[in-house]
């Protein structure tokens, strides 16, 4: 039963990070940006949600969907004005890794504007919904853990749908594949970034806006995150969403399911121990592309 419980925690677990790993994996798939700060919009999104709640009274789920426009612009304006800015004007020798520079940068600069809001004092939602559970025998569920759980499924399932079954999907994926091409039959590859990184950064601070019902906010909780969030995308397979989504699920369950045999200090030994094993048998990922050099 215990073994059940924990599987049934790391599932819940799994599905946030599942959710925050598609974000970045579909930022990388299109626009080649490895996004740094992408954890610290979760941050702004769960300290955004308690503000809401403390002034408006609205359940964490309004205040997250609320949320979901303003942050889409937010997302737009970081990528023309830092992104797109950065990437022409060839700093490096590269343009990703002056982009790659740039996230970090950002990264810095949202957690110590948040620190100068907020203070280095974790908060919480202060809800009462925080404590409820549902019993089911000698189970326990945390019901904000499983609203988050489905929430997060239910938004991987529409960005999945959109991606695989519309118009806009095909002009997505066509201008990751070969934004050249893409433009000749009518693409709008600049509009395709740009709206693929707003959607990304809008998941990442709904996400947030769930994830603090019952997770403690800091300015530096991205930083939980982040990793976690990196490992899932690498182990699905760079750029590929749904990998992505099969590796957040699978470093929750291994989260939560190692308690059975390490105690819980050494879990995240176990979690990177995983990673770096799977590395070393299939380098490119789960679903990832093998490659000849």
């Amino acid at each position: 039963m215990y073994a059940l419980q924990l599987f049934i925690t790391g599932l819940q677990q799994g599905g946030i990070i599942a959710l925050l790993s598609m974000g970045l994996a579909l930022m990388f798939g299109v626009l080649r940006v490895v996004n740094f700060a992408q954890a610290d919009f979760m941050m702004l999104g769960m300290f955004s949600v308690i503000l809401i709640y403390n002034l408006l009274h609205i359940n964490f789920v309004g205040a997250a969907v609320l949320l979901a426009v303003p942050a889409f612009f937010v997302g737009l304006t970081v990528y023309h004005f830092i992104i797109r800015q950065v990437g022409k004007a060839k700093l490096t020798s590269s343009p990703a890794h002056a982009q790659l520079l740039a996230t970090l940068g950002l990264s810095l600069v949202i957690q110590n504007g948040a620190e100068m809001i907020w203070g280095a004092t974790p908060l919480t939602l202060g809800s009462s919904q925080e404590l409820s559970v549902w019993h089911v025998g000698a189970l326990v569920i945390d019901q904000p853990r499983t609203i988050a759980f489905v929430i997060a499924l239910g938004i991987a399932g529409v960005m999945l749908a959109v991606l695989r079954g519309t118009a806009l999907g095909r002009a997505v994926r066509a201008a990751a594949s070969d934004p050249e091409a893409a433009g000749y039959v009518g693409v709008n590859v600049r509009l395709a970034y740009a709206g693929t990184f707003a959607v990304a950064i809008a998941i990442s601070v709904v996400v947030g806006g769930i994830l603090v019902s019952y997770y403690p906010v800091t300015p530096v909780t991205g930083n939980d995150f982040i990793l976690l969030m990196f490992t899932a995308v690498i182990m699905g397979g760079l750029g590929n969403v749904i990998g992505a989504m099969v590796g957040g699920l699978m470093l929750g369950l291994v989260q939560s399911m190692s308690q059975l045999f390490v105690p819980l200090e050494l879990n995240s030994a176990v979690v990177f121990g995983l990673f770096l094993a799977m590395m070393l048998i299939r380098p490119s990922g789960i679903f990832g592309e093998v490659t000849r050099l």
